[in-house]
């Protein structure tokens, strides 16, 4: 699992450069946070990137690009079982983007604007 640094979250490097959509070319970047039970101040996320149709197939590796308080910020993560999943620990929200299909697809999900996420996790 990767975690982010505790330090501040100013900024949102990765807000606008992947085309601004979480679903594109039949792909779609989506997540899921739950706060960490045994310590408050973070939160288990789960980014994922998968096809929105059984007829697309996804394989080969997704980049995904991070904050810059993570390290590394970019993760190559392998395909498997027609998705690409990556597992990291945060304390607040930031914009994450992914490339598909040799960089030819582009993804890109600002965490602060789900509304079903924690409004702490969500305002840090």
């Amino acid at each position: 699992m990767k975690r982010a640094s505790a330090s501040s979250f100013a900024g949102d490097p990765q807000k606008g450069r992947w085309g601004r959509l979480s679903e594109r070319r039949g792909l779609r970047l989506s997540a899921k946070v739950k706060k960490k039970q045994k310590d408050g101040d973070w939160y288990h996320v789960t980014l994922r990137v998968e096809p929105t149709s059984i007829d697309r197939k996804l394989d080969d590796l997704v980049v995904f690009h991070l904050h810059d308080t993570f390290t590394p910020d970019r993760v190559l993560v392998a395909v498997k079982s027609g998705r690409a999943v990556l597992q990291l620990y945060a304390w607040g929200a930031f914009t994450v983007g992914a490339e598909a299909d040799q960089g030819k697809t582009r993804l890109e999900l600002d965490l602060a604007e789900q509304e079903d996420f924690p409004r702490t996790f969500r305002e840090r």
